[in-house]
């Protein structure tokens, strides 16, 4: 559930930043959360999926992907938790990604100074 519910507001997010669509995904996530909770390592899922919603409604794009990245390292430790290796090779691909990112905008930025 916290899957679709992310996946819908990667594509609302990348269109605004809207604060009140921020406020409903929290929401949504909060109830699926509810909906689905399964024992305390759930609560990673949940505080990952809220600092990625948080995240991506900022207009920001280093906030962005430092919110990113920390969300990255809760699923990474969610899932060693559950034991899914592929999952945890997705998010350190995910991290690097990000993190390869920030530091070519910051790169760019020194550049053109």
């Amino acid at each position: 559930m916290l899957v679709g519910i992310t996946a819908l507001r990667f594509i609302v997010s990348s269109f605004t930043t809207n604060s009140r669509l921020m406020y409903l995904f929290l929401a949504l996530s909060v109830g699926g959360f509810a909906l689905t909770y399964d024992s305390p390592v759930s609560l990673l899922a949940l505080a990952a999926t809220l600092i990625g919603t948080v995240g991506s409604f900022q207009s920001s794009e280093k906030t962005v992907r430092y919110t990113m990245m920390s969300t990255e390292a809760l699923w990474c430790v969610h899932n060693l938790i559950i034991w899914s290796p592929v999952a945890v090779g997705m998010e350190v691909l995910f991290f690097s990604s990000n993190l390869i990112g920030l530091l070519r905008h910051r790169q760019a930025r020194e550049t053109a100074l």
